[in-house]
């Protein structure tokens, strides 16, 4: 487990909507996100689920979206974690199918 740790003097980068671990062919089944001390304002999360959103749409276009290929760039974001974390520099991971 990754455990990210945000303060004063290393704010959240990942503030706005977003997905978690996207470049993996098998992403995670949990995320686990624990606050200790809230903001006075916001520090709000949302969950929701991308296989449900999909299962609820029309078939012409889940085809169309199965037949798109996405490239996932955020090596950006994945460096300044792993800079956080103290891991070493990431793999090149934004290539799926």
């Amino acid at each position: 487990m990754t455990v990210i740790q945000d303060g004063p003097d290393s704010p959240n980068a990942a503030d706005g909507w977003h997905t978690d671990a996207t470049w993996l062919d098998e992403p995670p089944a949990y995320a686990l996100l624990h606050m200790e001390t809230p903001p006075e304002v916001g520090g709000d999360a949302m969950w929701c689920s991308p296989t449900a959103a999909y299962d609820q749409l029309a078939a012409p276009v889940q085809e169309l979206l199965c037949s798109l290929r996405v490239i996932h760039d955020n090596e950006s974001f994945i460096q300044g974690v792993c800079a956080k974390v103290g891991d070493a520099a990431p793999q090149d991971r934004r290539w799926a199918p």
